[in-house]
């Protein structure tokens, strides 16, 4: 049997489901909150009329999921009254709801005397609630820093500077403590970076942990990654801060270091293979450009909860950029945004000169990239995309700030997406941070926004329908047989019968979780 006519077949197994399966309607941008001075949005949940701290950029920080993408956790910062000491906040999410977990300043869970200074920006939380982070525990004029976890009734602690490293050979946790995930095992174990051992023969070692297993080290060549792409291969001789990201179970991970002497190279790592190394061609560039080194808050490393999805960005030594994805190049400075046939919109870097500021995947395997475009609209040259295949949210796109289903009457749109401030769900819902303006261009804000993106929306009408069937099976026919394009729904290198399935299957998973 021939590709198409299976896959035809394919599709009327199918066929009373599509018909008889009412839409979806996927909806506007919504603000969950906000800094804008006065809008309830701007309310801090639970605190007794505090507001969060007027401004853009800085006064929400990115948002962590639990693999289910049911709970969220993120730093906030609060108005005036609150002061340098204490306008730090961990709001705790669920759905559209927030709660304040803990505020700086507070003393729970610490010793005697201590209380919290500022949070670490990285944070994690699981299925169960449980959610760790870092900070500092303040007494007087001196600290220590911490790495923290809420277990569902108690805050305790991980790790804390001058305590007993594990599997550190008689060393003791130094600073920095910071990049702290939490599994999904069922005990919440939390994986971190103890940037300076003390003491012990591993005295000055950076150590990523997993629980109190080392998952690599610095000089120390039973930890070397693998798979360097220059001569010689050397040891990790640092890894970055912030750079750590384990999937819920813990046997995949991705990470950003430098090599050690005398190669002194940045390098990306899955499970602690190279990837994408400085001086060295990227593997998967047709043209066969060199990795050059970045400012490490310029890039950012993304991996599902599931591990089926990875991502890095970063740059060429002639200044373009690039995003890949499990070992794919998907996006680089000057390539066309989305596959769509006759598409003429590309990346840039004039305005911006990384070009893309945001990459993260969802465990389907749905992505979404952000970047700077050629648009000549300089408030509507920054897009997200979906899958290479359509824009899902552009600058300049209308906010529902007061929750009545209407985007187009609060005067409030998407100004400047927040670098790497979001994360994306396995049932489309697409969390993320921007500043925000009004119609007149004034900046107003920044705000905590979603949108649900569903993949199997093919017609881009914002909901999941029958249509959609018919939309992707005609693109399909048009396909049939090429190396890869559009209809390559499974992203394999070919137009055949299995993206149909790939398709099919995605479309009724839409429709089951409400997507």
């Amino acid at each position: 049997m021939n590709s198409r006519v299976r896959a035809l077949r394919l599709s009327c197994a199918f066929a009373a489901a599509a018909l008889c399966a009412g839409p979806i309607t996927a909806g506007p941008i919504e603000a969950l909150y906000t800094t804008i001075p006065g809008h309830p949005t701007s309310v801090v949940p639970g605190m007794d009329g505090m507001t969060f701290n007027p401004g853009v950029t800085t006064q929400f920080d990115r948002p962590y999921a639990s693999p289910s993408g049911q709970r969220w956790i993120m730093r906030a910062r609060l108005a005036p009254p609150a002061t340098n000491e204490n306008n730090e906040v961990i709001l705790v999410g669920w759905d559209r709801l927030a709660a304040v977990a803990l505020r700086e300043g507070a003393s729970d869970g610490l010793g005697p005397g201590e209380v919290y200074g500022a949070f670490g920006r990285v944070m994690g939380i699981n299925d169960a609630g449980q959610f760790v982070f870092s900070s500092r525990a303040l007494s007087g004029s001196s600290g220590r820093d911490v790495i923290m976890k809420w277990d569902g009734g108690r805050f305790g602690t991980v790790a804390r500077e001058q305590m007993p490293a594990p599997a550190a050979q008689g060393g003791l946790y130094g600073a920095p403590l910071d990049s702290p995930n939490i599994l999904n095992d069922g005990v919440g174990t939390v994986c971190f970076r103890a940037g300076n051992i003390q003491f012990g023969q591993r005295a000055g070692q950076a150590i990523w942990y997993r629980g109190e297993q080392i998952l690599a080290a610095t000089r120390d060549p039973e930890f070397a990654p693998y798979g360097q792409l220059d001569d010689p291969s050397v040891n990790w001789g640092s890894l970055e801060p912030g750079r750590l990201r384990v999937d819920a179970s813990g046997e995949h991970w991705i990470g950003m270091g430098v090599l050690q002497a005398p190669v002194l190279a940045q390098a990306v790592v899955v499970n602690n293979g190279v990837v994408a190394q400085q001086g060295a061609v990227l593997l998967w560039d047709p043209m066969g450009r060199t990795v050059a080194p970045v400012a490490s808050a310029a890039v950012d490393e993304s991996m599902s909860h599931n591990g089926r999805c990875w991502m890095t960005r970063g740059a060429f030594t002639n200044t373009d950029d690039y995003v890949v994805r499990n070992g794919v190049l998907v996006a680089s400075t000057g390539g066309r945004i989305t596959v769509r046939p006759g598409e003429t919109e590309r990346y840039g870097d004039l305005s911006y000169p990384q070009t893309f500021f945001l990459n993260v995947c969802n465990g389907a395997g749905d992505y979404l990239i952000g970047g700077v475009t050629n648009a000549p609209d300089d408030d509507a040259n920054a897009v997200v995309v979906l899958n290479r295949r359509r824009v899902v949210v552009r600058e300049g796109d209308p906010i529902d700030l007061d929750g009545d289903g209407d985007a187009t009457n609060d005067d409030a749109y998407v100004g400047v997406f927040n670098n790497d401030d979001a994360f994306y769900t396995d049932d489309g819902w697409f969390y993320f941070t921007a500043d925000l303006r009004n119609g007149a261009g004034a900046l107003t804000g920044q705000g905590l926004l979603r949108v649900r993106v569903c993949a199997a929306d093919w017609d881009g009408s914002g909901r999941v329908a029958s249509n959609d069937i018919a939309a992707y099976l005609t693109d399909w026919i048009a396909e049939i047989g090429r190396p890869s394009g559009l209809a390559d729904y499974n992203e394999d290198g070919s137009v055949d019968s299995e993206d149909i399935s790939a398709f099919l299957t995605a479309w009724l998973a839409a429709l089951a979780a409400g997507c």
